[in-house]
């Protein structure tokens, strides 16, 4: 799985059943074998409509204190992360059986700009070291409860989204 995230071909969204701890074990794991990567996790459960939502990212992603707290404002703050450190950035939606589970428009809008984020940021690069200059990766992983695979996903396929199952 490592392999397939942390490269900037990796998936676009990914699905991984994978209950909160699961995730907390990972991202203790991922967190010093990559460290040239910003891993943020976003909690799923604490985000069940938009105006939630919004407090939710600003403060997983540390957005800036001017953040306009709308879809508009997330796309900004998604394609520029200049205060974070990392060259490349991997987004855990955690919970996600209940991210935005009061917003569909929300959820839509939310995977399109996931999407657009990393073919955006697939055309901009970073020098990494030895391995030389590359693209700079935004990868999305959605977790949910193993019990809850299966509606994510038929959500995430009604909302036009394409995605990986890790």
């Amino acid at each position: 799985m490592d392999e397939q995230l942390f490269n900037p071909d990796g998936p676009v969204l990914s699905v991984l059943a994978a209950t909160p701890s699961t995730v907390a074990n990972l991202l203790m794991a991922w967190t010093p074998a990559h460290p040239e990567w910003d891993i943020l996790r976003v909690r799923g459960n604490k985000s069940p409509n938009d105006v939630r939502f919004f407090d939710e990212v600003a403060a997983a992603l540390q957005f800036p204190y001017y953040f306009g707290e709308n879809w508009n404002a997330v796309w900004d703050c998604i394609t520029d992360l200049n205060w974070l450190t990392g060259l490349s950035y991997l987004v855990i939606f955690d919970s996600a059986e209940h991210l935005l589970s009061e917003s569909d428009r929300g959820f839509q809008v939310l995977l399109k700009e996931l999407a657009d984020a990393h073919t955006l940021w697939q055309g901009e690069t970073a020098e990494f070291g030895n391995r030389g200059r590359q693209p700079i990766a935004f990868q999305s992983i959605l977790a949910c409860d193993p019990d809850a695979v299966d509606a994510l996903t038929a959500r995430m396929s009604a909302a036009g989204a394409t995605f990986t199952l890790l």
